[in-house]
């Protein structure tokens, strides 16, 4: 969301259509309260990459992080019972998910060097399969509607 428009709207109005864009990528199935604290975990008018996941071991391996010579990853978990892993000269620990019928996310940033551009920020999303799946979503309820109607 990174051009003339979207650098130009208000903070609140940012806010709001992450908020928006956050409840379509995990299909509605996060809480207000949830949404409202990936906000508050995140940098104003940086871009993230949103990764949603509905597999546990796929967000588990998501949730590593580097440390190693130039690469140096910071994370937050936002929400959730889940703890991060590492990558560094013993090898790979994957994350861990302790709730897996439980939503979870996680802010990553990662640094290849000093300088604030060579970061890439991400909101990791864990949403569990049937709660994603129930397609709580607005739209999605309108087209279970729909279809049953048919």
């Amino acid at each position: 969301m990174k051009n003339q428009r979207f650098i130009l709207t208000t903070g609140s109005e940012k806010r709001r259509k992450l908020g928006t864009i956050l409840r379509s990528r995990t299909n509605d199935s996060l809480t207000r309260e949830q949404v409202r604290h990936i906000i508050q975990s995140i940098v104003p008018g940086v871009q993230y990459e949103i990764g949603v996941f509905t597999e546990p071991s796929d967000f588990c391996d998501a949730l590593v992080l580097e440390d190693s010579g130039d690469m140096l990853d910071r994370g937050k978990i936002v929400f959730g019972q889940a703890l991060f892993g590492r990558n560094d000269e013993t090898g790979i620990n994957p994350g861990r998910l302790f709730q897996e019928q439980d939503p979870a996310a996680a802010v990553i940033t990662r640094s290849a060097g000093t300088f604030p551009e060579t970061r890439a920020r991400a909101i990791l999303i864990y949403i569990p399969p049937d709660l994603y799946l129930k397609g709580t979503g607005i739209h999605e309820g309108q087209r279970i509607q729909k279809e049953s109607c048919i």
